[in-house]
């Protein structure tokens, strides 16, 4: 059976994906087929522009968040989990492990966590917390900790399994920026000691792995930082591969900004600072690999300066170009979010190693053991799979309250997710108005049949089932306006599969 466990962030920037991608790498060394579920996608965070969001595609499995969205503010978030569960058990049915990816918090989202424990109870299936202690004390991280996991029921939540503390000893970005400067940093503590709090000796919330914060692991390339900052190329140099430690912005004199030359550098400075790019590009000449040079407020170097610094442009060093002064440059810089492109295999790979490795190796193999576990069904999974039984059934229903807005926006959905064939009574330009006034799409697969089109072939064999009742032709005539009686003759006869009333007439007169 299919073991299945959901990674589920604590706060902004954990790392989640890093995490993620790390428990991917370490069950494929185990020889186990494994697959990342991403339930509901997110854009990406590196975008300084709005991107259109993705439509719904029932070819994908991941549902946009747009999508979402949409349904949470129709009130119809069961819908949304039913999908996720159908396109799990999907998954689960091919794959040794499947690995789902909760939602990350966002300005935009803030809303998530209650999204994420949603989807986690309608998958039934075990969940961990990824969290990172940030510049918080052992108290204040292990606080945060108690207070997140309440939202999941709490550590005595037999599903709550445990905590992956990620970016331990990272420096606080407020302070040093998003690529500190290595001999800036404080030492670091020992990890061991995260192994010491109270909230890991439940005997059933763990810490499952402490990954500690590596400099070179969230270096972005330098074709990243400009694709971000939707820069100018001036000079590609070795744009694809070198990579960005850190940051300087550069307006002092040459003499002063020496220091500031170091390699895996980014160095920004205005355009029309020539002594700068010139220096910067004499320092990659003699050996120091500056990452490279972005000049701020649309000013470019002219021929002649270029011309200057061609040895040091042909060796590689990128130089690209931005509209916006060097101030509102450093603002994107330090918003720039280190998630890791998807093309960017090199780091990934490096990523997924290094989590793997600080992942704790006994509930790595508790985990990947083949152990069979029944899972009780939540109302969604329990929807999904009457929806899936019924499916599969194909069965035909009718629907005697033809006009009531309640059963045609319930045969439309229905026959939408091809959860049943639907069979509408009623007068059809009142239901095609019904629909268009409402707003609801009316599937092509939705029969809609006026019963005064129908009634007369149902007579006959009324009188035939009734006959020994004296029933004739007349009454029989009568009694057949009534659409219950008449969706009641289609059942008898065979040409339904079933009949659902009661939204307008009572149960008794059903």
């Amino acid at each position: 059976m299919s073991h299945q466990v959901m990674l589920t962030p604590v706060g902004f920037g954990v790392g989640l994906s890093s995490v993620v991608h790390g428990l991917f790498h370490a069950c494929q060394q185990n020889g186990l087929d494994v697959v990342i579920y991403k339930p509901i996608s997110q854009p990406s965070r590196n975008k300084r522009r709005p991107v259109k969001a993705d439509s719904y595609n029932e070819s994908n499995l991941s549902l946009p968040l747009s999508y979402v969205e949409e349904k949470m503010g129709d009130g119809e978030m069961e819908v949304v989990l039913e999908k996720i569960v159908e396109n799990f058990s999907t998954l689960t049915e091919k794959h040794d492990i499947v690995i789902v990816e909760g939602l990350l918090p966002t300005t935009r989202q803030p809303y998530v966590g209650r999204i994420n424990r949603d989807v986690a109870q309608a998958l039934s299936i075990d969940l961990v917390l990824v969290a990172a202690p940030d510049n918080d004390s052992l108290e204040e991280f292990e606080d945060r900790l108690e207070v997140s996991a309440e939202t999941y029921g709490g550590t005595k939540n037999r599903r709550l399994i445990g905590c992956i503390i990620n970016k331990a000893n990272s420096p606080d970005k407020d302070e040093y920026g998003l690529l500190p400067v290595e001999n800036e940093l404080a030492d670091p503590v020992d990890l061991a000691v995260w192994q010491t709090l109270s909230i890991f000796r439940s005997p059933s919330f763990k810490l499952l792995g402490t990954i500690p914060w590596e400099h070179d692991l969230i270096a972005p390339r330098v074709k990243d930082i400009a694709e971000y900052l939707d820069a100018e190329i001036i000079n590609e140099g070795d744009l694809e591969h070198r990579r960005i430690r850190s940051v300087s912005f550069c307006a002092r004199s040459v003499d002063n900004i020496v220091s500031h030359l170091a390699p895996g550098r980014l160095i920004v400075t205005p355009g029309d600072r020539a002594d700068i790019i010139i220096a910067t590009c004499l320092s990659a000449l003699n050996g120091t690999k500056v990452g490279a040079l972005l000049l701020t407020t649309g000013y470019k170097p002219n021929e002649q300066v270029l011309s200057l610094c061609k040895q040091a442009l042909d060796a590689g060093l990128p130089v690209l170009s931005v509209k916006s002064d060097t101030w509102t440059t450093s603002r994107y810089i330090m918003s720039f979010n280190p998630e890791i492109p998807e093309d960017d295999d090199q780091r990934l790979e490096r990523v997924k190693q290094f989590v793997a490795d600080h992942l704790n190796q006994d509930w790595l193999t508790l985990f990947t053991q083949s152990a069979e576990r029944s899972n009780l069904l939540s109302p969604p999974a329990f929807r999904h799979k009457l929806t899936v039984l019924a499916r599969n059934a194909d069965k035909l229903i009718v629907l005697p309250e033809g006009t009531d807005i309640r059963t045609i926006k319930a045969a439309a959905i229905c026959a939408e997710r091809k959860i049943a064939r639907c069979q509408l009574l009623g007068d059809k330009n009142e239901i095609l108005l019904i629909a268009e006034q409402q707003g609801i799409n009316l599937p092509p697969g939705l029969l809609i049949t006026d019963p005064s089109e129908i009634i007369e072939n149902y007579v006959n064999p009324m009188v035939e089932l009734r006959k020994h009742k004296g029933l004739t032709d007349v009454v029989a005539r009568e009694e057949l306006k009534d659409n219950v009686v008449l969706g009641t003759m289609m059942l008898q006869l065979g040409q339904v599969d079933g009949l659902v009333s009661g939204a307008v007439n009572t149960t008794a007169n059903t």
